[in-house]
């Protein structure tokens, strides 16, 4: 899960990755592009995002959203001071 704060204007370029993303908008509103379809989303809307979907955002103004991710996104996991993951399973694991 991760949560993303956006100013107004600020842009999220078109990209994509193998996780399904499901989101909520938690403030603001939104212009979402995924695949070809282009939707304006406001706070309490939810989106899915398939897996390898191109897409992009536009905060049309200030933004708060919270994503889920399946799988997870190992790239958003902190790591130590060895570049390790810290997931929750290695961090029970080192205890």
């Amino acid at each position: 899960m991760a949560q993303f704060r956006f100013w107004e204007g600020a842009a999220v370029p078109p990209h994509s990755h193998p996780h399904e993303q499901i989101g909520l908008l938690l403030k603001g509103r939104q212009r979402l592009t995924i695949g070809e379809r282009t939707i304006e989303i406001e706070a309490g809307s939810t989106y899915v995002i398939p897996g390898g979907m191109l897409h992009s955002a536009v905060a049309l103004a200030e933004s708060e959203a919270i994503d889920v991710f399946s799988p997870p996104r190992e790239d958003y996991f902190p790591v130590d001071e060895a570049g390790r993951l810290q997931t929750s399973r290695a961090r029970l694991q080192a205890d």
